[in-house]
């Protein structure tokens, strides 16, 4: 199936439009068209990547292309073959548990998602929000719990590997949502893993 492309402000509504796969709710493919208790928004650079995918591609000058540079494999950007593996278990086990997933980026919407369907990861986060999204992750974060949420009683959940961008988010929903700290440079990690998943249990 052909991938659409949404990204910006819906110029009708001015509603929140990400890259998605089919289209949906706000712009969604799944994250938002089900009611689910638990929503989680994902940073993509060293916090789902091992490396900053948007300073890397910079460097090579690839980075209005779009694309990724061909001796950056999908092992190198993730971490190797055994993190690859655990990023699969925690997606799987968050999407048997109901949780919905977003990725929340610095970088462009098309380059995580060319970086997620290389590692066959695109299955469990089918929806990006890119720089090409006006705003602080903390506006956008609010606005999708807002626009989103059936429930005061709903769990949101902020992944990130930026201070500045968890204060952000914090202050922004008035501690409304949970937020995680990825430290250590390498993105998440087995510890990071099973904390998230046993934030949702």
């Amino acid at each position: 199936m052909r991938k659409k492309k949404m990204e910006g402000v819906c110029p009708e509504r001015e509603e929140l439009c990400i890259h998605t796969n089919t289209g949906g709710l706000l712009g969604f493919s799944r994250f938002g068209k089900n009611q689910a208790a638990c929503s989680i928004v994902m940073d993509f650079d060293l916090t789902i990547s091992s490396i900053h995918v948007w300073n890397t591609l910079a460097r090579t000058g690839d980075i209005s292309a779009g694309r990724i540079p061909r001796d950056l494999s999908p092992e190198q950007i993730f971490g190797g073959r055994s993190r690859l593996r655990e990023l699969e278990g925690l997606f799987s086990a968050l999407e048997a548990k109901g949780v919905q997933i977003c990725i929340l980026t610095n970088n462009y919407s098309d380059v995580v998602q060319k970086c997620m369907e290389a590692a066959n990861l695109d299955r469990f986060v089918p929806d990006i929000i890119g720089r090409e999204q006006p705003g602080t992750k903390g506006q956008i974060v609010a606005r999708l719990r807002d626009s989103l949420s059936a429930s005061a009683q709903d769990q949101w959940i902020f992944v990130d590997d930026d201070p500045h961008n968890v204060r952000n988010v914090h202050l922004a929903t008035q501690g409304g949502v949970v937020t995680v700290l990825i430290d250590g440079g390498l993105g998440m990690q087995r510890d990071h893993f099973q904390k998230i998943l046993s934030m949702v249990a």
